[in-house]
């Protein structure tokens, strides 16, 4: 048997599966979708990100900007699959979760968005499901001058996402993309989360 990759990826959340199978297959998705298990597979080792929150896009107290959303989680885990069995892939668009057959098996929190001037915060790996999790960076706070704060980055594969600092997004951590930069307007992330 050789070790496989699938990957399920948007603009805001990634899903990776890794599998046995007779040959290697890497598949990337850019939206929901299902997967079927390839013959002989009986487990799949399930990464995913959740999508990253929203940045507040009009500032609404004072003179300051919108907060910056945060960073999605990650989570991984092993599940038991039949062969031949179709298997839903939900894949998080911004601010929402993302998650493997159901939301009670494998799941990773989406960052929430930004409201008025606040951040909003990294998707908490203690919400998730999984034997793997790593929260995601927070977004940072509108900065005077109708600057947009800086959205958190992903969780990685092995560490939380960093939190966004000022107008700057959090930086990207290896397996996780970074946050956006805030500004007028601001500039959106990188997958995944």
């Amino acid at each position: 048997s050789y070790w496989g990759t699938f990957t399920v990826s948007s603009n805001s959340g990634d899903l990776v599966l890794n599998y046995l199978a007779p040959t290697v297959a890497s598949n990337v998705y850019t939206a929901s979708s299902t997967f079927t298990v390839p013959i002989c597979v009986n487990s799949v080792v399930v990464e995913c990100w959740g999508g990253g929150g929203a940045g507040v896009t009009t500032p609404n107290t004072g003179d300051y900007g919108g907060g910056g959303g945060g960073g999605g989680a990650y989570s991984r885990k092993t599940v038991t699959v039949n062969a031949l069995e179709t298997v839903t892939v939900t894949v998080g668009a911004a601010g929402a979760d993302s998650w493997f057959q159901a939301a009670t098996n494998v799941l990773a929190k989406a960052g929430s968005s930004g409201s008025g001037n606040t951040g909003g915060s990294g998707g908490a790996a203690g919400s998730g499901i999984g034997d793997v999790k790593y929260s995601g960076g927070n977004g940072a706070n509108g900065v005077t001058g109708s600057y947009g704060g800086g959205g958190g980055a992903a969780a990685g594969t092995s560490v939380n996402g960093n939190a966004g600092s000022g107008s700057t997004g959090g930086t990207g951590v290896a397996g996780g993309g970074s946050g956006g930069n805030g500004g007028a307007p601001g500039t959106a992330g990188s997958v995944p989360g």
